[in-house]
């Protein structure tokens, strides 16, 4: 894996790094008070903004990984809570449901990462 070396690379670590601590803090607040009083708008935050890291993220290592590495780092960091989230919940249908939702917003900005680096990589090899 190379080193990230362009100013669009540290950039996009920067904004990954910014991203997952705003997340961290959104994160802690909702569930920081008991009982659980969220708003709708601090709901929409907790299960769409956790793509915002995740797309710079896999952006990042589209551009500087190569093969397996791009794929399997995202992939595996919603894998593991959700499967921890469904074991403790007793694999029912629900706990499905509910991770499910959580893992939407991050799989899509998976694949709109993958889309945006494929659509710049063809875009340079048309201007040659």
């Amino acid at each position: 894996m190379k080193r990230c070396r362009t100013k669009a690379d540290r950039f996009l670590l920067g904004a990954a790094i910014a991203a997952g601590a705003v997340y961290l803090a959104i994160f802690i607040t909702a569930f920081s008070d008991l009982p659980l009083r969220i708003s709708p708008p601090h709901q929409l935050l907790l299960l769409g903004f956790h793509a915002i890291p995740l797309f710079c993220w896999q952006l990042l290592l589209c551009r500087i990984a190569k093969g397996w590495r791009r794929i399997a780092p995202p992939l595996l960091a919603l894998a593991v809570p959700v499967l921890l989230f469904v074991a403790v919940c007793g694999f029912q249908t629900m706990a499905w449901y509910l991770a499910a939702i959580w893992v939407a917003a991050p799989l899509a900005a998976v694949a709109l990462a993958w889309l945006a680096w494929l659509g710049g990589r063809l875009y340079k090899q048309r201007r040659g």
